[in-house]
C-alpha cells in the first residue's frame, strides 16, 4: 500500500475513479487518508474500536487545510484508541436530535403509506401536534403525552383522543425502529405507556349508525345546499358536497377514497371507475350504473384531469366540510356522518341479500384475514354491475318513500 507525503498540491492531483471509490493513505499520520469519488474527496481516517475496523470521514477536501484536518484526524483516532466509535457518537447524536417535525415527515413520506393514509395522519398530527413541531422527538416524556391525550378526551372525546394516541405511536414506532446504532435504536419506547398502564385509553363502541331509514330527509338536506336562497358561491360549494355525498353512498367508497378520485380514472367507455391506492394499499375498479354516471358526468363537466370534487386544500381535493356537515344535520334533524354513507350502502346490499364476497368485493374489504376462500374469489367490475344497479334501485326506492 504506497503511502503519500498529502499536501494540498498532491491531493489535487490525484486521479478520480469513474467508479467506486480510491483511498490514499498520509504517510505522516497512521490511518489517515483521502478517499476520492468520481465527484466528490473527503478526508478520512481509520483504526480499530473493540476488534472492529472503523473509517471516520473527517471532513470534504476543501473545508479544511490539510494540516487541519491531519489535527482533527488525530482526535478522531485517539477517541478510537479509547475503544470510542465516532460514528457511533454521531449517530446517537443524530437519532437523539431528530425532531417531531422531521420524524413526522420521515414518516408521512414511507413508501408503503397509501395517500389516504397520509393525508388522514397528516390532518391528526396537524390538528392535535403540530405546537411540537420543533421539539426534540426524545424530549417528549409519558407525562407531556399523558396530559395532551386528557385534553383531547376532554376536548374533542374519546375517539379522538384514541386515534391521535395511535398515529403518534405509529410515528414514533417507525422512527424508532429506522434510527439503529450497531442494529439497537436510540430512542426510548414511546411515552404512550402511561396512557396505557391507568387505563385512559378506552376502546370505543364502534358505531353503527346509518341514514338508511331517513334517505328522504337526508336527500332534501342535500338540496337544500342549493335553494335559491343561499348564495351563488356556497351554492357551488353545496352542490359539490352534494354530489360527493351521495357518491359515497350509491357506491360505498370511503370518504377519503372518493374526495381523492381523479377524472382520468374515470371511464365511461367502459362503465368503470377506479380509486387508486385504497387503504388496502390496491386500486378498486367499480361500475358504473346510471345513476352513479349521472354524478360523475356533472362533476367531471368534461374535464379529462385533475380530482373529480376539486377544492383549495392543501391536497387539491375535496375534504370533509364540516360547515356544510353541520348545515346538512341541522336541516335533517339528525346527526350523519360520512363513514354512516358506507354503512348504509352495506346495509341495503345486506337488505337485499347480497351474497357476501360480493359484498366484501364492492366495499374492496382487505383480503389480509383468515377467510381463505375470499382469497380464491376474483370478482370484476361487470361481475358487480348487477348488484350495484340493484343497490341503487333500492336507495331510489327508499329515497322517494313516504
Amino acid at each position: 500500500m504506497t503511502k503519500l507525503n498529502l499536501n494540498a498540491a498532491v491531493i489535487s492531483a490525484l486521479p478520480k475513479p469513474e467508479q467506486g471509490q480510491s483511498i490514499f493513505w498520509d504517510a505522516k499520520l497512521k490511518g489517515f487518508g483521502v478517499r476520492l469519488t468520481k465527484s466528490a474527496a473527503s478526508y478520512i481516517c481509520e483504526a480499530r474500536v473493540k476488534g472492529r475496523t472503523r473509517r471516520v470521514t473527517v471532513a470534504p477536501v476543501g473545508t479544511l487545510t490539510v494540516a487541519e484536518a491531519r489535527k482533527e484526524a488525530q482526535k478522531q483516532l485517539g477517541q478510537m484508541a479509547t475503544d470510542v466509535d465516532p460514528n457511533k457518537v454521531k449517530a446517537e447524536a443524530r437519532a437523539k436530535g431528530i425532531t417531531f417535525g422531521e420524524a413526522k415527515t420521515k414518516f408521512l413520506n414511507k413508501t408503503k403509506l397509501s395517500e389516504n393514509s397520509r393525508y388522514d395522519y397528516g390532518r391528526v398530527f396537524a390538528a392535535y401536534f403540530s405546537d411540537w413541531e420543533k421539539r426534540e422527538l426524545q424530549s417528549i416524556t409519558p407525562q407531556m403525552f399523558a396530559k395532551r391525550f386528557t385534553k383531547l378526551q376532554k376536548d374533542s372525546g374519546q375517539a379522538t383522543a384514541n386515534k391521535a394516541l395511535r398515529v403518534f405511536r405509529s410515528m414514533w414506532n417507525y422512527t424508532r425502529t429506522v434510527n439503529l446504532v450497531d442494529g439497537m435504536p436510540i430512542l426510548p419506547e414511546c411515552p404512550i405507556f402511561i396512557v396505557m398502564a391507568e387505563g385512559a385509553y378506552e376502546e370505543v363502541e364502534r358505531r353503527n349508525t346509518t341514514v338508511h331509514e331517513a334517505l328522504p330527509q337526508w336527500f332534501a338536506a342535500l338540496a337544500d345546499l342549493d335553494a335559491p336562497r343561499i348564495r351563488d358561491a356556497d351554492r357551488a360549494a353545496g352542490r359539490r358536497f352534494r354530489d360527493y355525498a351521495e357518491l359515497c353512498l350509491r357506491t360505498g367508497l370511503r370518504a377519503s377514497e372518493a374526495a381523492s378520485m381523479r377524472c382520468e380514472d374515470v371511464d365511461f367507455a367502459d362503465n368503470t371507475f377506479t380509486v387508486r391506492n385504497t387503504k388496502n394499499g390496491t386500486d378498486h375498479t367499480l361500475p358504473i350504473v346510471p345513476q352513479i354516471a349521472e354524478i360523475l358526468e356533472r362533476s367531471i363537466a368534461g374535464r379529462t384531469t385533475g380530482y373529480v370534487f376539486p377544492a383549495k386544500t392543501k391536497t387539491g381535493h375535496l375534504g370533509q366540510p364540516q360547515k356544510l356537515l353541520v348545515r346538512t344535520r341541522e336541516t335533517m334533524g339528525q346527526h350523519w356522518s360520512m363513514h354512516d354513507l358506507r354503512r348504509s350502502f352495506a346495509t341495503i346490499a345486506t337488505m337485499l341479500k347480497i351474497d357476501g364476497y360480493t359484498l366484501k368485493t364492492l366495499l374492496n374489504h382487505s383480503r389480509k384475514n383468515n377467510d381463505v376462500t375470499l382469497g380464491y374469489v376474483n370478482l370484476s367490475a361487470d361481475d358487480l354491475r348487477h348488484d350495484m344497479q340493484r343497490i341503487n334501485d333500492k336507495i331510489d326506492k327508499v329515497a322517494k318513500a313516504d
